[in-house]
């Protein structure tokens, strides 16, 4: 089961969730990227549906900070990381 989905907020930061999934999955961790051109409200219900336990939502501020937003399933937003 997935552990972890990444929330790229546009196209842009596609490559940067790449990198990162990429560094998790070498270290065990079940993760994917949801690069589709969707809202991101959309893609946080479908993983809310789809019980995925942490969400990642990367963007600009995010990207230049060095870090990703946290939202945890059941905890809801946790903010920068």
């Amino acid at each position: 089961p997935e552990q972890v989905r990444f929330l790229p907020i546009a196209d842009r930061h596609i490559e940067w969730c790449e990198a990162l999934k990429q560094r998790m999955v070498e270290m065990g961790i079940r993760a994917t990227v949801d690069g589709r051109s969707e809202k991101t409200g959309k893609k946080v219900a479908e993983g809310q549906v789809a019980k995925i336990p942490y969400m990642l939502i990367v963007g600009d501020r995010d990207i230049q900070a060095g870090n990703v937003s946290v939202r945890q399933r059941e905890k809801g937003d946790l903010g920068p990381r």
